[in-house]
């Protein structure tokens, strides 16, 4: 068991840090305007810590193998989320964000999450611009709320973002509980706040059966 001290540890470029199988660190790993930032392991991060690894207005970043509450991305270009695990069961616990980022891609991941597993978001939290070129691949996702997929609603509403070239490939849904008759979809693109999205491709989903039968 490892507690950061004050909670955070800020990691600079061209590091890499590496959690081995068995390690377990109390904090946030925050990747805050760096580059070249590798983090990697078997390990987790407590379930505890809300926004475990956060890839704030980054470049060419790396993480792979850590089972974790939630990994939001913003204000970033060319980053890899590749076999994560992302589990949370608080209010508001998306899984993987992506907000005004581009080149962003997800391999292998696991969410079962407390919102949306996956959105892709333009202008929000502070961070300006649309989205491009977002991957998601051999994925499986499980929503308690909201969607597994979730695409659009914030922007800049006076000054239109795009949202562009979003491709979701060989993925499994496993549930999706969302209650509320208006806001249910597996895979759900909700243009909002004027925001453009185009260019968004579905292939080789498989959708369970939901455990609901109250839709």
């Amino acid at each position: 068991m490892h507690e950061i001290p004050g909670g955070k540890l800020k990691i600079a470029s061209e590091k890499t840090v590496y959690v081995a199988g068995g390690a377990v660190i109390k904090g946030q790993l925050l990747v805050n305007e760096v580059r070249d930032v590798k983090i990697m392991g078997r390990g987790i991060i407590d379930f505890s810590v809300r926004g475990a690894v956060q890839i704030e207005r980054s470049r060419n970043i790396l993480v792979e193998g850590l089972a974790l509450t939630q990994c939001p991305v913003g204000g970033s270009d060319s980053i890899t989320i590749k076999n994560v695990k992302s589990i949370s069961y608080y209010g508001w616990g998306d899984g993987m964000n992506v907000f005004a980022s581009n080149n962003v891609l997800y391999d292998g991941v696991f969410c079962r999450n407390s919102d949306d597993c996956t959105t892709v978001y333009a202008t929000r939290k502070g961070f300006t611009g649309g989205c491009r070129n977002i991957v998601m691949k051999n994925a499986t996702l499980w929503a308690d709320v909201a969607h597994p997929i979730m695409i659009g609603i914030h922007g800049n509403a006076e000054n239109p973002d795009t949202i562009q070239n979003l491709l979701y490939s060989n993925i499994d849904i496993l549930d999706h509980k969302e209650a509320q008759l208006d806001y249910q979809g597996c895979f759900a693109i909700n243009a909002g706040d004027n925001n453009w999205i185009k260019d968004v491709r579905f292939e080789d989903i498989r959708v369970e059966d939901f455990g609901r039968d109250n839709f």
